[in-house]
């Protein structure tokens, strides 16, 4: 009996064969000849690179919509694609997939050049996760930097210097889409303050804590439903109750990657709601702005 680990081997090798013969089908599926095939991690990078890059570049997602950068494992069409790219963005700042996959992902295309988005960030320290002890000081960063519009300009601009580097004759042209989608995100963040500048209560839950950044940004508090980046304990799910009740908190913020079970559990206990809200959609300038109206909605 074949093993779904040796499937897969087996499938990703066949893929890589056929690919060696100059009439494969899969031969250059994934980015056209005149354009620059760019990988990222996840869907919010696709727009800030098709942002920057127009037409000039191609974009490739290893996590797909509906997948948990926590567990999600690569596909053979995806190293397909990878081995035939010519940079990759990186988030940067610890997401488990790349703790995980990057050093492979990057042994398949030795020529890629691999662009850091995280350069320039302060990260912030995240709770302590059950991982070994070898991957402790990797992941030891909050990773959901990208849920933030501050954040997001620096990953703009080093997503810009990436395409110049290997793009340098079209310098200008990624200089003024990097401005002009950096000017979009500065509005953004103004009308962010202005509108949490009237909240006065300033706490809000999450089931996993996914937001710090963005609480950072404007002065906001977080609550975690999850503790230490494992499900609460008994004593800790009353605790947590406590806590939402002694806030004021009267909405739970859940995402579609993450179990919501217990955050149901504390909306029943404390009267109020669940809310969706995903900080992985791909159509990041239009998300962030419905994520901030379901809060200020929820926070006032």
């Amino acid at each position: 009996m074949i093993t779904s680990r040796k499937f897969r081997f087996v499938v990703f090798a066949l893929v890589l064969l056929t690919c060696m013969f100059p009439f494969a089908s899969c031969q250059k599926q994934n980015f056209s000849d005149d354009a620059i095939g760019a990988v990222v991690t996840i869907l919010p990078q696709v727009e800030f690179v098709e942002a920057v890059g127009g037409e000039k570049v191609a974009v490739s997602v290893m996590i797909p919509p509906g997948a948990s950068p926590h567990t999600y494992e690569p596909t053979p069409s995806q190293m397909t694609a990878l081995a035939e790219a010519d940079i990759y963005f990186s988030v940067g700042s610890g997401v488990e997939f790349e703790i995980s996959w990057l050093d492979k992902l990057l042994g398949i295309n030795r020529q890629i050049i691999l662009i850091d988005c995280s350069e320039g960030i302060e990260l912030i320290e995240a709770e302590a996760h059950d991982h070994e002890e070898e991957d402790h000081e990797a992941d030891s960063h909050d990773p959901h930097i990208w849920l933030s519009p501050v954040n997001a300009q620096v990953m703009v601009a080093n997503i810009c210097d990436g395409l110049v580097q290997l793009d340098p004759d079209n310098r200008e042209y990624y200089q003024q889409n990097r401005d002009s989608y950096i000017e979009k995100l500065q509005a953004m963040h103004q009308d962010f303050s202005d509108g949490f500048s009237t909240v006065e209560n300033r706490v809000f839950m999450m089931q996993h804590p996914s937001m710090s950044y963005f609480a950072r940004d404007y002065a906001l508090i977080q609550l975690s439903v999850e503790q230490e980046g494992k499900e609460p304990t008994p004593a800790g799910m009353a605790s947590l109750i406590e806590q939402a009740k002694e806030a004021g908190v009267r909405v739970i913020f859940v995402s579609p990657q993450f179990n919501q079970d217990n955050a149901d559990t504390i909306a029943r206990e404390i009267d109020g709601a669940v809310e969706y809200i995903d900080g992985l959609a791909r159509d990041y300038a239009d998300n962030m702005r419905g994520i901030f109206e379901i809060m200020m909605e929820a926070m006032n």
